[in-house]
């Protein structure tokens, strides 16, 4: 003797089975829902110029003056950097930096550096530092 389950009961009309629509949903919907949402945002985000270009290279240029102010500074480890960026290749960098002196005493720079960047070197020049 088998011992058979019963089948399922049909079904009233107008009634989705509950187990397709979840199991339909996880394992079609959201997958589909999923991928639509991330092809949405990279064409948002190509048509706002989202992301940086491999051209910008102002954030290297910023960083690349930075250490080279350091480099000139009684203290380094105690550096605040508050600059700006400008151009597109040469760079400006511009700005202010405070540090401790030999004493301690923390004084205010101005600085200005011009920074050019090719695809294996980063050349930095100090304009000023005062």
């Amino acid at each position: 003797m088998t011992d058979k389950l019963p089948p399922n009961p049909p079904l009233s009309p107008g009634k989705a089975d509950p187990t397709f629509t979840f199991f339909g949903w996880v394992c079609c919907g959201v997958p589909v829902f999923g991928g639509l949402v991330i092809v949405i945002l990279l064409a948002i985000s190509a048509a706002f110029g989202g992301g940086t270009s491999s051209s910008d290279n102002s954030v290297e240029a910023q960083i690349a003056c930075e250490n080279r102010i350091k480099d000139a500074l009684k203290s380094p480890s105690s550096a605040d950097f508050n600059d700006d960026v400008s151009g597109s290749g040469p760079y400006t960098v511009t700005g202010t930096v405070d540090s401790e002196n030999s004493f301690g005493a923390m004084l205010r720079s101005n600085f200005q550096c011009t920074v050019t960047v090719t695809d294996d070197k980063t050349l930095t020049s100090v304009d000023y530092l005062e």
